[in-house]
């Protein structure tokens, strides 16, 4: 009975160190879908100005 007291402690920890890892994941992947992301609508408005 005394374990169910130490999940919800442990469960938050578990929250909290997934949301560190996430948080350094974001990180390191913002600038990767940034210039993803400007690459293709640079490659989509060229295509758009070759199609007009």
């Amino acid at each position: 009975m005394q374990s169910n007291k130490q999940e919800p402690t442990t469960e938050r920890l578990e929250r909290r160190r997934t949301a560190r890892s996430w948080g350094r994941t974001v990180r390191l992947w913002m600038p990767v879908v940034a210039t993803t992301v400007t690459t293709a609508v640079a490659a989509y408005e060229a295509w758009l100005g070759r199609g007009a």
